[in-house]
């Protein structure tokens, strides 16, 4: 997806670099969709092993590369936690991928991917690149180690996105909340 100002372009690139060791023994690859102001710092991983870099991709060209993957990677800079939260992880959920985030630790997209249990979180907040790419690195290297704990997540975030973000459970809120909307309405008009 897109890659731009309020995203983490430079821990996801660090991580990726402190990896080299384990992209070059093939135990782990990256494949970037990515456009936007962030891509252009992931454009120097270009030609690395276990590197691939790609535009984006139309929906349905998105949702069957996104099938063939394990673990989708979000990446939001703290400045960023007040004014977004990256879209393309409920689209990753969706498709049944867990998710690794950098963010900061008490943003929405942190307690997102902890709530479901869809994947891990590390914390940017007060962090050079180098020192996110690190921690970046320590829970892929730990994934490696252990890839049940990729599958359980995998499934819970495929469970969280069609339960708690399904298209089920977002039509009852809405009508709960029209409803709810529409009573506080009419007792403010009768008050008026």
């Amino acid at each position: 997806g897109q890659l731009g100002a309020m995203h983490d372009a430079e821990g996801l690139a660090a991580g990726v670099e402190a990896l080299q060791a384990e992209r070059a023994a093939g135990k782990v690859n990256f494949q970037f969709m990515v456009n936007g102001a962030g891509a252009r710092r992931l454009g120097g991983l270009s030609g690395a092993k276990g590197v691939e870099l790609a535009a984006t991709l139309p929906s349905v060209e998105w949702r069957r590369e996104a099938s063939r993957q394990q673990i989708g990677l979000v990446a939001l800079t703290p400045g960023g936690m007040h004014v977004c939260l990256p879209s393309k992880v409920h689209a990753m959920m969706a498709a049944g991928l867990a998710i690794i985030a950098i963010c900061p630790e008490q943003s929405d997209l942190a307690l997102l991917v902890r709530g479901t249990g869809a994947g891990w979180v590390v914390d940017n907040t007060g962090k050079t690149a180098m020192e996110t790419g690190r921690a970046f690195a320590a829970v892929v290297r730990e994934l490696i180690a252990h890839p049940d704990r990729v599958h359980a997540a995998r499934q819970s975030a495929r469970r969280a996105a069609e339960t708690t973000y399904g298209h089920e459970e977002i039509s009852r809120q809405w009508s709960e909340f029209v409803a709810t909307a529409c009573v506080v309405g009419i007792k403010q008009h009768d008050q008026g």
